[in-house]
């Protein structure tokens, strides 16, 4: 039998990913074009890079790329805010230390 990781549908997700990376940018759009959940996608990336495994995503070495946007994204006060979750820094700021403390442990499937 083949293990969950190397299953092809998570091979296949994998692929999308890759194709689609970034950690500056997310594709969901509101209003004026201000891009939306931009540290909960980071968290994302974090939460699929830990579960299977991998250090990146293609040529994307994730947790690089994303610890070196957010420390350029971090304001004086040590929190984070995206232009879309004005007065939300609490919840950006809880996102953003999710990804930088790589807080997903990878499963481990025991096979029963």
């Amino acid at each position: 039998a083949v293990g969950w990781k190397s299953a092809q549908r998570v091979s296949m997700a994998y692929g999308y990913i890759t194709q689609k990376f970034t950690c500056t940018d997310n594709t969901i759009e509101r209003e004026g074009g201000a891009k939306a959940f931009q540290y909960y996608h980071l968290y994302a990336i974090e939460r699929a890079g830990m579960l299977v495994g991998r250090e990146a995503f293609g040529a994307h070495v994730w947790y690089r790329e994303g610890a070196e946007y957010l420390l350029g994204q971090q304001k004086g006060d040590g929190s984070w805010e995206s232009e879309f979750n004005h007065k939300k820094a609490v919840q950006d700021t809880a996102f953003a230390i999710l990804f930088l403390s790589r807080a997903t442990r990878p499963i481990v499937y025991s096979g029963k």
